[in-house]
């Protein structure tokens, strides 16, 4: 049995991530500290290591006897980043930096790491290809490419296999709206589910590539057995392919939740936000290969069902 191991593994990406690797037959160690995640979503034959990627010695432990790494603990409110600073990079650079130093020592074959599409520059084309133009608008955005240049240096450096996905904008059941800068789906369904209006950062007009949590779970765990030939280290688009402005999702949102599309308030622009963003997924359908299953209408009606459970 190939065992692997998930770092931020009870998060809500995480924890579809451990589902999706129990039910194809693997053995998964998780590393979270529990500071967002939860244990319970996590299955009972999981071995749950409480613990920080800041922590060597935890990662050390968590990674023994694993083959494949999942990295995804990291800081992600973008919004908060510039104010956080010191903890956005200690966690997303210094973090990351343990879990592939420990990764080379212990032998592990292969790193998935969950960056982003923040990494991408204002004025990349759009959608953007993994060869667009990076230039982070958010100190997030600079860590998570800090993070595959990393990933980039060990592959060539110690030969250990590399592969970076491009999360863009995920979306699912079990989505937090707790702290001061939720994501937009599952803000916008808990707004309109109390007869609230829905905040809308910017004129309206920006837009997002939506994918759906179980679409990305399923593009790391083929990423894990993918064929790089003799490619060490690789980068990895996941998203849709199709742009939303968000006044679009407000409006189809309000539809599922019964409410008026009228029901909308603007607000200045967060910091960090970017205009345009969208996927160009053409190299992750040919060489993992994957593709997205779930619409966007469809995975708000999941979304959607899945709160009012």
């Amino acid at each position: 049995m190939v065992k692997a191991l998930v770092t931020g593994g009870a998060g809500f990406i995480g924890s579809n991530v451990v589902e999706l690797l129990i039910q194809d037959g693997w053995d998964v160690n998780v590393l979270d500290n529990l500071s967002t995640g939860n244990k319970e979503l996590l299955p009972q034959s999981v071995n749950l290591i409480i613990g920080d990627i800041r922590d060597k010695e935890a990662v050390r432990i968590a990674a023994k006897d694993c083959s494949v790494v999942f990295h995804l603990a990291a800081f992600i409110v973008v919004a908060e980043s510039l104010t956080k600073i010191t903890d956005c990079v200690d966690i997303n650079v210094s973090g990351t930096a343990n879990v592939i130093d420990v990764s080379v020592k212990e032998g592990i074959k292969r790193i998935i790491f969950s960056s982003s599409s923040a990494v991408y520059a204002e004025t990349a084309v759009c959608p953007s290809p993994e060869t667009a133009l990076c230039k982070p608008q958010s100190v997030y955005g600079q860590t998570k490419l800090t993070g595959e240049e990393l990933m980039t240096l060990a592959s060539v450096g110690c030969g250990i296999e590399t592969i970076s996905l491009r999360y863009f904008n995920v979306y699912g059941p079990g989505q937090s709206v707790v702290g001061s800068y939720p994501s937009v789906i599952p803000s916008f369904i808990s707004r309109a589910l109390n007869n609230e209006p829905l905040r809308i950062f910017g004129d309206g007009n920006q837009t997002r590539d939506f994918v759906f949590v179980q679409d990305v779970a399923n593009a790391n765990v083929k990423a894990a057995v993918a064929n790089m030939g003799s490619i060490k280290t690789t980068t990895w688009n996941i998203g849709c392919g199709i742009p939303t402005p968000i006044i679009e999702l407000a409006n189809s949102i309000n539809s599922i939740c019964g409410q008026t599309t009228d029901s909308l308030t603007f607000e200045p622009p967060l910091q960090g936000d970017i205009y345009e963003s969208c996927a160009d997924i053409q190299l992750s359908k040919k060489q993992i290969p994957w593709k997205p299953t779930i619409s966007l209408q469809d995975g708000l009606q999941l979304t959607y069902h899945g709160w009012k459970v």
